[in-house]
């Protein structure tokens, strides 16, 4: 519930700006087409950052994991702009690298090398009234995705998809719903080009990002390995749970945090500068 009050309160200040640098832009004597000079009308962007989950195995630490982008955007208004971001992610967690005695007898872990796309609305909180580029101009973000979904851990020193296992005796997808939302710094270092620090939060409806959510099952109901899997307690000496006995919290679904850099390419103006170094014939 307290993540769900805080992302409307998201979607109601990003609404409050719009509708503020809207209203300034129609003040302003310059036509749209002009005010639309300032910002890339199509753009390209790619990037690099670091990508942190939060779930049942990790709670409040931070263990950060590398993450790639591609982002396509297009203006829709003086200081608006609708993103579609394509962004490879890796994320991971370990009981043995907590200090709770708990959670390193329960002796769980994953990792997940997964896709997301997403589209988003973009809010810049400076407008383009005049001939000048802001130098900063910060901005924040809501959107909507989907991402995969694909926990894997190791065993015996090989890698296994936890998914298929029904670790909990539960089935879940491998597409799960996100949505984004955060803020970011455009730095305009050159006509074309920008360059942008973001942090975006991601939400999804999913509480097995992990493949860790509620207790544990029957092992009778379980394969060899899903049973191994399901409770790795005896690996390190600890009696094996009982059937019912909390594995995770399902009270809250699994999210996870990127922060990024990126160069950003105004495309208009990449190929207006091509156009005009090409020789002209007669």
């Amino acid at each position: 519930m307290v993540f769900r009050s805080r992302f409307y309160w998201f979607l109601f200040i990003c609404g409050f700006f719009a509708s503020f640098s809207n209203n300034l832009s129609a003040q302003n004597t310059r036509s749209y087409y002009s005010l639309m000079n300032n910002y890339p009308e199509k753009s390209l962007a790619f990037g690099l950052g670091v990508s942190s989950y939060y779930g049942d195995l990790q709670t409040t630490s931070i263990i950060p994991q590398p993450s790639f982008f591609l982002e396509y955007s297009f203006g829709v208004g003086p200081n608006l702009s609708l993103k579609t971001v394509a962004s490879y992610y890796r994320i991971g967690a370990s009981d043995r690298e907590t200090n709770s005695e708990s959670l390193v007898r329960r002796n769980l872990s994953f990792e997940a090398n997964n896709m997301e796309v997403s589209t988003s609305l973009e809010v810049r909180l400076l407008n383009a009234r005049n001939e000048r580029r802001h130098l900063f101009n910060p901005y924040v973000f809501v959107g909507v995705g989907v991402t995969t979904n694909n926990p894997f851990a190791y065993y015996n020193g090989k890698k296994v998809m936890l998914r298929k296992l029904l670790t909990e005796g539960a089935a879940y997808s491998n597409l799960v719903p996100v949505f984004p939302f955060g803020a970011g710094l455009r730095i305009s270092v050159m006509p074309m080009a920008t360059i942008i620090l973001e942090g975006g939060y991601r939400f999804t409806n999913s509480d097995y990002l992990d493949d860790v959510s509620t207790v544990y099952p029957n092992p009778d109901l379980l394969s060899h390995l899903g049973r191994q899997l399901s409770d790795r307690s005896p690996e390190i000496g600890f009696s094996p749970a009982s059937p019912g006995d909390q594995r995770g919290g399902a009270e809250h679904n699994d999210g996870y945090l990127i922060t990024n850099v990126k160069l950003e390419m105004d495309l208009g103006k990449v190929f207006k500068g091509i156009n005009r170094r090409k020789p002209k014939f007669r």
